[in-house]
């Protein structure tokens, strides 16, 4: 059994994202989001984890408090920009008028910063955050 870790969850979530996969095709949509999820993922230059992938967003965390919250506005300052440079990037560079294609520019992104203490649980093969604050 671990002992609980105080952490930062980084939590970056597409806004928009459920109208886009509820109304556009599913192929065209499917690549668009894997894009932007990699760009997030990418973008990271905290170095923090990532837990789970989920739909529209990251669970990103570190496994410390990250008290300095500029550090935490500049990282989502900057997946911020990188991610609208991509979503941009995507809507210039596509020449298909599907609803995915056409509704790229609908997506934004918001973010969740929560610190709390966390516990990481084995699933098969899979580590997983668990706890109150998860």
């Amino acid at each position: 059994m671990q002992s609980e870790l105080l952490s930062t969850l980084y939590f970056p979530d597409i806004s928009g994202f459920t109208s886009f996969v509820n109304n556009t095709e599913f192929e065209h949509g499917q690549h668009i989001t894997a894009m932007l999820l990699e760009e997030i993922i990418s973008s990271n230059y905290l170095d923090f984890e990532v837990s789970e992938i989920e739909g529209d967003s990251v669970l990103f965390f570190k496994e410390e408090r990250i008290d300095e919250l500029k550090k935490l506005i500049d990282l989502s300052l900057h997946i911020h920009k990188k991610f609208h440079e991509r979503r941009k990037q995507l809507d210039e560079s596509t020449h298909c008028n599907c609803g995915a294609c056409s509704s790229i520019v609908n997506l934004k992104l918001k973010f969740i910063i929560h610190f709390g203490e966390v516990k990481k649980i084995k699933i098969h093969n899979f580590e997983k955050l668990y706890g109150r604050d998860v």
